[in-house]
């Protein structure tokens, strides 16, 4: 299972900040093919813990436990929307939560959630 995190090694918020030199053009795509990536890694494990519930409990359990989730690419990408906003590179108006939400997906974003 922790292979199926290795796409999202690189999208940590330091690598990602402002700073790093990174536009917005560049760096959304990278977010998004990573995020492609991890889940097409851990959809058809979801699917597997979908047909035992007590697998299923135990796994969002874990979740919950470690603070993984869809939530936390979430919160990543609003983050970086955030910095950018402060440099001026995006609106200050952006909500930037609710722009990060479509790049990650149509995932539940509560902690702990399953699809």
């Amino acid at each position: 299972m922790l292979s199926g995190l290795e796409p999202l090694k690189g999208l940590d918020a330091e690598r990602l900040a402002p700073a790093a030199g990174q536009s917005l053009d560049e760096l959304l795509p990278r977010i998004a093919t990573a995020l492609e990536s991890f889940f097409g890694r851990a959809l058809p494990i979801i699917e597997a813990l979908q047909a035992d519930p007590a697998l299923r409990a135990e796994f969002a359990g874990r979740l919950a436990e470690l603070d993984l989730g869809p939530h936390r690419g979430v919160r990543l990408v609003s983050e970086y929307l955030s910095q950018m906003a402060e440099t001026g590179a995006v609106s200050p108006d952006v909500n930037t939560e609710a722009t990060a939400l479509p790049l990650v997906g149509p995932a539940p974003c509560a902690p702990g959630s399953v699809i």
